[in-house]
């Protein structure tokens, strides 16, 4: 998987006068994933502070089985700003994801300023090796899969830590 950056200031300039997107993305994960209604999934499943106001969002891709493989998959991606243009923008390239299970799964990675708004997927098309180009985006093929972060628990008692005592710090000797 590659990913291809953009000056963010050319895109903005050149965007500035665009409205939200005309598809809304379908978010039902309730669908039965081993059917091909969508040929790609995509879950945002970390977000990391990189320092100095930027932080690197990580994605996840899931081209679920039986399904085309695809190739040349480009997902451009925007966060709008409060006036409805557009703050930053970026283009996810994927060389081949689909087919066959070693090749169902993709990662990818932004660092853009750290902002709390949404990703904005303006456009998302490939080349099915069964269709031909296809535009996943208007004919419902890509969808949204929420991430339910992993739950981590302590197991305090099984350690001999009483829950009602603050922890110790070994190296010193004294509370956190």
């Amino acid at each position: 998987m590659r990913r291809k950056s953009f000056p963010v200031a050319l895109i903005v300039l050149a965007l500035a006068g665009c409205n939200k997107p005309e598809v809304e993305i379908p978010t039902d994960t309730s669908k039965d994933r081993s059917k091909p209604d969508a040929y790609l999934w995509i879950s945002h499943t970390d977000t990391t502070w990189a320092g100095m106001g930027f932080c690197i969002y990580d994605f996840k891709f899931d081209a679920p089985l039986p399904g085309p493989e695809l190739r040349d998959v480009r997902i451009q991606v925007d966060i709008p700003d409060r006036s409805g243009g557009v703050e930053l923008s970026d283009e996810i390239l994927i060389d081949s994801i689909g087919g066959y299970n070693a090749n169902r799964y993709g990662r990818s990675s932004f660092e853009w300023p750290c902002i709390g708004g949404p990703m904005v997927i303006r456009s998302a098309v490939a080349i099915s090796e069964e269709e031909g180009p296809i535009d996943l985006l208007r004919e419902g093929r890509i969808q949204v899969d929420r991430h339910e972060p992993l739950e981590i628990e302590f197991g305090l008692e099984s350690s001999g830590f009483d829950r009602n005592e603050p922890p110790v710090d070994a190296r010193q000797g004294r509370g956190f």
